[in-house]
């Protein structure tokens, strides 16, 4: 049900608050975020290691997953690429940052404690941290310069494979 209700949100919030004029400049920000997610989920399904899972789908975990990647993130990224502003002094993005930070671990921790997503593997609040902290500006950095952002998401996808003992290299 919690799902269900975040994916109408991210949908409501995307009308609402979302630029969707713009929707054909943010559709490869759209295609990166979204496949972002999906290459952590084959991640996950080929190396048998999950960091996360979502718990209580609203049907079965792929159908959940599916609607997450093709339309809650799309929402997402239309409504927070829409109130992303290039020259905004680099205090304020900081402080956007922070706050969109701040608003997803808060809804981590209502999920983690409605037991609607599950952390496992070392995975913690500490790490979510440092993933959304990461993961807003890139989202942004793709928008504007989006072949840096892929060689910087690939150096940090390495970096989790490494950090959480991923069997890359074993038959």
């Amino acid at each position: 049900m919690l799902h269900a209700f975040l994916i109408i949100f991210f949908l409501i919030a995307s009308l609402y608050w979302g630029d969707w004029r713009k929707w054909r400049s943010f559709l490869p920000t759209i295609y990166y975020f979204s496949l972002c997610n999906l290459f952590y989920q084959y991640i996950a399904f080929v190396l048998d290691k999950k960091l996360w899972e979502l718990k209580k789908p609203i049907y079965n975990l792929f159908l959940t997953d599916t609607i997450y990647a093709f339309v809650a993130y799309p929402a997402f990224v239309i409504w927070f690429l829409s109130n992303e502003r290039e020259d905004a002094p680099l205090k304020h993005r900081v402080l956007r940052y922070g706050r969109w930070v701040s608003i997803s671990l808060l809804v981590e921790y209502v999920f983690i404690k409605l037991n609607y997503i599950e952390l496992m593997n070392g995975w913690n609040i500490g790490w979510e941290v440092f993933f959304y902290s990461t993961m807003y500006p890139m989202v942004a950095l793709h928008h504007r310069r989006p072949l840096l952002a892929i060689i910087l998401s690939s150096v940090m996808i390495v970096f989790y494979l490494i950090m959480f003992n991923y069997p890359i290299f074993k038959k």
